[in-house]
């Protein structure tokens, strides 16, 4: 585990979450501001302190989202104990679009016989 892992995952994940905030930030208030507005449950706009407010929250949040991936991919003391894979080769297409939906199924109380 090295600083440059970290910022590695720290860039990943911010240039993801801003792009994708800042189209919906576009999207719902530039282009469909006064299309949507009376829709808000909040009636006032944001000022200029809340914008600031919420991007330093966004990114205090990227910063400790990066140590997720570094505390469980890069960590030598975990490494040996995981399934992560490079390659969508390794297993196929399926498995790459299957995985996730057929793990979280399998997780569900329905399946392990939890009930709360």
């Amino acid at each position: 585990m090295h600083w440059n892992d970290y910022f590695f995952f720290v860039e990943k994940i911010g240039s993801r979450y801003f792009i994708v905030a800042a189209i919906a930030f576009v999207l719902f208030y530039v282009v469909m501001k006064t299309a949507i507005g009376h829709k808000k449950i909040q009636a006032r706009f944001p000022g200029k302190n809340d914008y600031a407010r919420e991007i330093s929250y966004s990114i205090c949040t990227i910063a400790i989202f990066g140590l997720v991936p570094l505390l469980l991919i890069k960590n030598p003391l975990v490494v040996p104990h995981t399934l992560y894979y490079k390659n969508i080769s390794d297993y196929g297409w399926f498995y790459f679009f299957a995985a996730f939906p057929l793990c979280s199924l399998f997780m569900t109380p329905i399946f392990t016989g939890r009930t709360g």
